[in-house]
């Protein structure tokens, strides 16, 4: 783009100039044959005013019809608000993605530390069941062989005591009554 003149190129500009000095050039030609009495010769001057302010004219309308510096502007901070906009959110989500990627470390990690703990805490657990299930073992195996040397185990040994009665013993030593059929007669 060549160089601006009250905001013309290089043709315009050109055709301005040119229509000035028509223009003037007009003038002078028409006061000239308007002082001299030559009606052609002022004819002539006064096309040629008329001609050089159509040639202004149509220049001037053309650069208010056509003349974009002004959107161009608004368009250039336009695209510069844009772009500025789109650094701005290609920062943030990469913000995002980096926090997401460490969220999702941090949740990996803990929960491979969770496992690690409840397997600890399983195998102590499983440990201290052991541990019972042996001294009930033990317990039992050792009452065993205190029955079997007192001679509780033996066929045909009475029981010393029997602390806990149990139904089919109970109705084995009391029979059960049988209720009462008769009218105002609470049974069992």
């Amino acid at each position: 783009m060549g160089v601006r003149w009250m905001g013309l190129t290089g043709g315009t500009r050109t055709i301005t100039t040119t229509s000035l000095l028509t223009l003037t050039v007009g003038l002078l030609i028409g006061t000239h044959g308007m002082i001299k009495g030559d009606t052609p010769r002022s004819l002539a001057g006064v096309l040629g005013v008329g001609i050089a302010l159509t040639a202004i004219t149509l220049i001037t309308i053309r650069r208010w019809i056509c003349d974009t510096t002004a959107q161009t502007q608004e368009l250039t901070e336009a695209r510069q608000g844009y772009e500025a906009e789109l650094r701005a959110n290609l920062a943030a989500r990469a913000s995002i993605e980096a926090e997401y990627a460490r969220f999702t470390r941090d949740m990996a990690a803990a929960r491979a530390q969770m496992a690690a703990t409840l397997e600890a805490e399983r195998q102590a657990m499983q440990a201290g069941v052991e541990k019972e299930r042996l001294q009930l073992q033990q317990s039992a195996f050792l009452t065993g062989v205190q029955m079997e040397r007192s001679g509780a185990l033996k066929p045909g040994a009475v029981p010393r005591s029997n602390l806990i009665k149990f139904p089919k013993q109970h109705q084995e030593t009391a029979p059960e009554r049988e209720a009462s059929r008769e009218h105002g007669v609470v049974g069992p």
